[in-house]
């Protein structure tokens, strides 16, 4: 199998680098391991998304004055 890129990609996720997995490593701990060898071995698996990243929608529509509750007339605030 070829690969589609030789670098890591966003949404890559490191299952392991010259035999140490790394499904159950702090980052400190990874961070030795990816720093103490120029020549290194991973198995990455696409997960194609970014890890911890939320997708949010928003229904955002301008509604005219006439349109909005009437509010109890104590809630107004007071100018003075």
């Amino acid at each position: 199998m070829i690969p589609h890129s030789q670098y890591l990609q966003v949404g890559d996720q490191i299952l392991d680098v010259n035999g140490q997995s790394f499904l159950d490593i702090s980052h400190a701990d990874a961070v030795k391991v990816l720093k103490s060898s120029k020549h290194m071995m991973m198995t990455i698996k696409d997960i194609g998304k970014l890890p911890f990243a939320r997708t949010t929608f928003d229904h955002t529509e301008w509604v005219k004055e006439k349109e909005l509750p009437k509010r109890p007339q104590s809630a107004r605030p007071t100018v003075k």
